[in-house]
């Protein structure tokens, strides 16, 4: 911030787009899979059940690059729908991190086990 830098990622999940179609076909037919149930089983595996829309994704990107988030700096954006909720409460179990021993709890900070949670 000491030279007007501020570097955030936005590190997407899957988002309903030509490219996750793309994939998904590919994945398909090497797998021999019916791709509308492949498509519905993937989008069933997402904690959201569904797809991410290129609105939100726009929506998420507009919110890191606009004056609200002037305070915002070397953070991660994870919109995936909770596929990885580590990011959230620290529990980390389907992202494949270790979780530190601080926790948001009820817009609170908790220190403690994650069965605390």
């Amino acid at each position: 911030m000491v030279h007007n830098v501020t570097i955030n990622n936005l590190l997407s999940g899957a988002f309903d787009s030509e490219r996750l179609h793309a994939n998904m076909a590919a994945v398909a037919a090497k797998t021999g899979a019916d791709m509308e149930e492949f498509t519905r089983q993937r989008a069933a595996s997402i904690p959201a059940g569904r797809f991410g829309t290129p609105e939100e994704f726009g929506h998420a990107c507009a919110l890191l690059c606009s004056a609200h988030s002037g305070y915002i700096t070397g953070q991660n954006l994870l919109p995936d729908g909770g596929a990885c909720p580590g990011t959230m409460w620290g529990a980390a179990t389907r992202c494949g991190t270790t979780a530190g021993p601080y926790r948001f709890r009820r817009n609170r900070l908790q220190e403690g086990p994650e069965s605390s949670l």
